[in-house]
């Protein structure tokens, strides 16, 4: 349940509070909404500013954020507008940074969640100030500072701001809960989320540094300096402690592991890819320190073996790939032989269709699969010797498949999963056809679905039951409209 209007307004007063004993200029103006309501609630802002000075600069600034109307699951620092107030009569003009935020009521279930994410957020309106010291008041009047950083910076100032965050909610509040944000950012590289990128919040790689921090301020004797200042020094002594490279190593290793979250890879076998599988000491140390902070052990080695590892070159991939199709291949003729049936090639098809709708593509033969169930059939019915035959027919088939093809397709269904909530059995579908480069692997899929409802099998774990090939035929486009599909794809 989220917080009531009352709670949250308690603790934006008490972050105000503190802003304004950093710096008397600064002003925190928070925008509140529902999740999907954040373009009704900037409109309704705008509004009320319409006859204030800023209200032209306002409009700038909240301009992209009404016509975004998609992606407002996540709380956002828009930006800051400086601009100056005539005060004992006119005689004198005061300077005000009046930053905007908006924040998600959803997300919060807890006044210390909602207090935690204001200070981070609140990190910004104090990064403006220190990168804005002005005298010449009167040359920037209703002046829009919005952050803009690139490339790395986007890690050292999410870094700084993370810092900032659980060193002023732990010295404000008496309650150390610096390793409670290192657990949720870790818990973050190994889970779904499309609207926040782990590989930007490199938290965990200054855990020890950050606590240490919080043991000399907390045990400092009371000082005249503003606590957000002493926090503020803090956290940039803090960043000082790294380097480009390492926040490379975060950000190419947060990427490859969320990635193989997207691709549904459990966080045991996310981890066991990272620490087991990969050469690279410093991301291991990662792989290591995430499995401590989320509480999550990494399986064996052998069982994470048949998953694409991003951690390995494209050629180590590709000779996996080639391996577990030789074995699935083998190991399925044994058991069709054995049964007398051409069940184990069929199913492991359909097993393999629904894995590649998650975006897991190693291994996958299905095509070549479904073929070797054909003439496997059709030896028994002439009643041949079906094991060279099947094997010839299937290495054959294998021609249809490519390795580099099928990576490319896992790519485009993780951007589109990312792009929308669902990705169902019928969005797949129109995806492929609208695909020519797909054909084959389409034309497998279909024959995966076709068959299961024929035979009114469970579509889980690998389908959805979505699909109606009669509806499909008739009127696909009310399902999806395939330019749109196309377009999610293309705007990346």
């Amino acid at each position: 349940m989220s917080l009531q209007t009352k709670e949250m307004n308690f603790i934006i007063e008490k972050v105000q509070k503190q802003l304004l004993a950093f710096d008397r200029s600064l002003e925190l103006v928070c925008i509140i909404h529902h999740t999907g309501k954040r373009k009704l609630a900037c409109q309704s802002l705008r509004k009320g500013y319409m006859s204030e000075d800023i209200a032209p600069t306002l409009n700038k600034l909240l301009s992209p954020w009404i016509k975004e109307e998609r992606n407002d699951t996540q709380s956002e620092f828009l930006g800051t507008i400086e601009t100056y107030k005539r005060i004992f009569g006119g005689l004198f003009k005061k300077r005000l940074l009046i930053s905007f935020i908006t924040l998600n009521r959803d997300l919060y279930t807890s006044a210390y969640e909602l207090e935690m994410d204001l200070y981070r957020l609140a990190w910004n309106a104090c990064n403006a100030f220190k990168n804005n010291t002005n005298k010449e008041k009167n040359n920037h009047n209703n002046r829009l500072l919005i952050p803009s950083p690139k490339g790395l910076r986007i890690l050292g100032n999410n870094l700084q701001a993370d810092i900032f965050s659980a060193l002023t909610y732990s010295l404000i509040n008496k309650e150390d809960k610096i390793l409670d944000l290192a657990q949720r950012r870790a818990q973050s590289v190994i889970s779904i989320n499309s609207s926040f990128k782990p590989e930007n919040y490199p938290f965990i790689m200054t855990l020890d540094q950050t606590k240490h921090m919080y043991n000399q301020l907390s045990n400092r004797k009371k000082i005249s300096i503003p606590l957000m200042e002493q926090v503020w020094a803090a956290s940039k002594v803090t960043l000082q402690t790294m380097n480009k490279n390492k926040l490379q190593v975060w950000k190419t290793f947060a990427h490859y592991a969320h990635d193989m979250a997207w691709r549904g890879f459990p966080g045991e076998v996310i981890l066991s890819i990272a620490v087991d599988r990969n050469d690279d000491i410093e991301s291991k140390k990662l792989g290591v320190q995430i499995s401590a902070l989320t509480n999550i052990k990494p399986v064996s080695p052998d069982d994470s073996n048949g998953y694409y590892n991003p951690f390995r070159s494209e050629k180590e991939n590709a000779a996996i790939h080639k391996d577990l199709i030789e074995d699935t291949f083998e190991s399925l003729l044994t058991r069709a032989i054995f049964e007398n049936s051409i069940q184990p090639f069929i199913d492991k098809a359909d097993e393999q269709n629904g894995k590649l709708k998650k975006g897991q593509f190693m291994g996958w033969c299905a095509v070549a699969l479904q073929d070797a169930a054909t003439i496997f059939e059709k030896s028994l019915k002439a009643k041949l010797p079906p094991t060279q035959t099947t094997r010839e027919f299937f290495k054959n088939s294998l021609q249809l498949i490519n390795l580099d093809k099928l990576k490319e397709l896992s790519e485009d269904i993780l951007i589109f999963k990312k792009e929308r909530a669902e990705f169902s059995d019928r969005d797949f579908i129109i995806f492929l056809e609208n695909n020519p480069k797909y054909k084959a692997i389409s034309e497998s899929v279909l024959k995966s679905l076709r068959k299961n409802k024929i035979n009114q099998k469970s579509f889980a774990p690998f389908f959805d039951g979505t699909y109606d090939e009669e509806q499909h035929n008739n009127n696909g486009a009310e399902y999806s409209d395939p330019n749109d599909l196309q377009d999610s794809i293309v705007r990346h």
